[in-house]
């Protein structure tokens, strides 16, 4: 799964439908905070069901900070702010060992669990991640 962003229901109902299913190895692609009402109740319910998370920027935003990133506006350092203290000190630690990437074997293929390919932490101005929404240029994505 990826992309939670705090929303604690429908990640409780995923969580439980893996369960029944009799799946034993959960794995976050990252962003499991931020923009979302629940940032706190999502990491601890992942942390409760063994889940294994991939750091997405939303993680790194409360890892790193948001300081060198020139996208964020008001409203995006509001949030990031509220979503830091309903966190707290514990889960941004815990937070800082989440790895980059995983590569996993899944039947006989290795597979690279990530994110984002062209994410914050290779660029943080001209090939950031939220720069695509905007590009005039193809040629960012060969980044």
């Amino acid at each position: 799964m990826t992309d939670i962003h705090g929303m604690y229901e429908p990640t409780v109902a995923i969580l439980e439908s893996i369960k029944k299913r009799g799946i034993t190895e959960i794995y976050s692609l990252g962003d499991n905070v931020g923009l979302g009402p629940n940032p706190a109740d999502v990491e601890d319910i992942l942390n409760d069901y063994g889940c294994k998370t991939i750091a997405g920027n939303a993680e790194y935003y409360n890892t790193i900070g948001i300081e060198p990133l020139p996208y964020f506006d008001k409203e995006k350092i509001e949030n990031q702010e509220w979503t830091l203290d309903k966190l707290g000190t514990k889960r941004i630690e815990n937070m800082k060992l989440y790895p980059a990437s995983k590569d996993i074997i899944v039947g006989n293929k290795k597979v690279v669990l990530c994110h984002f390919i062209n994410d914050i932490r290779w660029d943080f101005r001209k090939n950031s991640t939220w720069s695509y929404q905007s590009a005039k240029d193809p040629k960012q994505f060969l980044y």
